[in-house]
């Protein structure tokens, strides 16, 4: 989330964002307007939400229903706004507040991996032989201006 590009009017750690059923459908347009702006393909498109912003996409009667099967296997949602909707209960956050909701395309991000070291060993306790090797990877965030970060707090709902 620090390598994100488009940050402006989305919150700080200072002055996050407070969500609830009244204004989440805002950010996730808003964002979208963004991503937009910035020509980023929407096809592709996620944002990782937490179990809260869920329940406030519920209460607003954005998501009508789920694939329970296919959240339970990944996490997916639904699709809301040009967005995949992800669900995470390791959405970045500071004591419970202050989170970091992550939105954007897959041509933000690369990763790369490459096996370093390969070699064949006999296994110690049968006649076979095996091979271990050295694998490295990592990640890089490469167009910064296809990635947002919405800095967000739960708030109350209104009675």
């Amino acid at each position: 989330y620090s390598d994100a590009g488009i940050i402006t009017n989305l919150g700080t750690d200072i002055t996050p964002i407070e969500i609830n059923s009244s204004n989440v459908n805002t950010y996730f347009v808003k964002i979208a307007r963004m991503l937009d702006d910035n020509k980023v393909p929407r096809e592709g498109r996620f944002i990782v939400i937490p179990p809260w912003m869920l329940e406030d996409l519920i209460l607003a009667d954005i998501v009508k229903s789920t694939d329970n099967v296919s959240t339970l296997e990944n996490g997916f949602i639904t699709r809301y706004a040009g967005f995949d909707v992800k669900l995470s209960n390791n959405v970045p956050n500071t004591a419970s507040a202050k989170y970091k909701i992550i939105a954007g395309s897959t041509v933000a991000a690369t990763f790369a991996q490459q096996l370093k070291k390969v070699e064949a060993i006999r296994l110690e306790k049968s006649f076979s032989d095996g091979i271990r090797g050295l694998s490295l990877h990592g990640y890089k965030v490469s167009v910064p201006a296809a990635l947002a970060c919405l800095t967000a707090n739960e708030a109350a709902e209104a009675a």
